[in-house]
């Protein structure tokens, strides 16, 4: 029923007023009212919080003609806030890769350095979450996101060459280095978006 609201809107091209109209599916499959000001986000970073359902409209509604008052950015500071408050310094291994990866897939796609600045401080507005993957004493772990200016990139292409012969040195020290292609893989379809994902991060922060 909103779908067709929402479509028969952008036919006649008549302003849309939707406040208090009880039509708006969250992620928890329940039936809300439209609020201007409300802590609604969009269906595409729900994944970033799994116990916070409610608040991410579903994707079986066509978000992009609701008006941009009922829907709010879910900005880099309010998402650490959520997560700040979550379980997450409780999670397993998998359970942080699985975050992280979307994490670092929020960073890629919400980033824009005119209205941002500066790279890394972007990422540091993360603080001390612990979900910056990197390899560390020979093991893969994960430390907080502040961090990020302490880690080193090590080039996927080749096992030799002065730049592979200095990374063996610098990981006999203990320094950090970036590891974002070792997370969970659940299909190989999805792992093959993962890695590029992956490398676009790389290449975009690195």
């Amino acid at each position: 029923l909103l779908n067709f609201i929402l479509h028969l809107s952008s036919i006649t091209k008549e302003a849309l007023d939707l406040h208090n109209v009880p039509l708006l599916l969250t992620q928890d499959d329940h039936l809300r009212r439209f609020q201007t000001g409300n802590s609604i986000y969009s269906s595409q970073w729900y994944k970033l919080l799994p116990a916070k359902k409610n608040l991410f409209i579903t994707k079986v509604i066509k978000e992009e003609a609701i008006p941009n008052e009922y829907v709010q950015e879910l900005t880099i500071e309010t998402l650490n806030m959520y997560l700040q408050e979550s379980e997450i310094y409780n999670y397993n291994y998998e359970q942080k890769s699985l975050l992280s990866f979307e994490l670092l897939k929020y960073i890629l796609g919400s980033y824009r350095q005119e209205k941002h600045g500066n790279k890394t401080d972007y990422i540091k507005k993360l603080e001390q979450l612990p979900l910056l993957p990197v390899e560390m004493n020979g093991k893969n772990t994960f430390i907080a996101m502040n961090q990020i200016t302490r880690t080193i990139y090590e080039p996927l292409n080749g096992s030799s060459g002065v730049n592979y012969a200095l990374g063996k040195v610098f990981k006999t020290t203990g320094v950090p280095f970036i590891k974002i292609f070792n997370f969970p893989k659940p299909s190989t379809t999805i792992w093959i978006l993962q890695q590029e994902e992956a490398k676009q991060f790389v290449h975009t922060f690195f």
